[in-house]
């Protein structure tokens, strides 16, 4: 019993520590479809990322990034059931995962010449 609710939260919160990292892989890769599509790299508002003709990769994106704030709150409250509840200790990967991959976004969202999270969310 505990051994299958560990699997559950273990499985869940991995996908919750690496859902940050898939954001920003996929921030790149519809940055440089529009850069093959456009021939220049995108700026903030130049062009608007919802007309570039890629909706559904567009709103799968966005969608993701809606649940990215879910993910910051959810991966701490899966590590306090585990610690509580099942009391397991394991590894620290999830929440690395997680804060490294914001780190990311927040510096592709404010320096310049790779703020393409900016672009994106502008």
């Amino acid at each position: 019993m505990i051994t299958s609710q560990y699997r559950i939260l273990n499985r869940i919160s991995i996908g919750l520590g690496l859902l940050p990292m898939v954001c920003v892989g996929g921030v790149l890769l519809f940055t440089i479809r529009s850069r093959s599509y456009l021939g220049f790299w995108p700026h903030p508002s130049q062009p608007d990322p919802k007309l570039l003709p890629f909706e559904l990769q567009h709103m799968i994106l966005w969608y993701v990034l809606f649940t990215l704030p879910i993910s910051l709150i959810a991966i701490w409250i899966i590590r306090f059931l585990e610690k509580k509840m099942l009391q397991v200790q394991r590894s620290n990967f999830p929440v690395i995962a997680n804060i490294a991959g914001w780190v990311l976004i927040v510096i592709m969202i404010f320096v310049p010449g790779i703020d393409f999270v900016g672009w994106f969310i502008d």
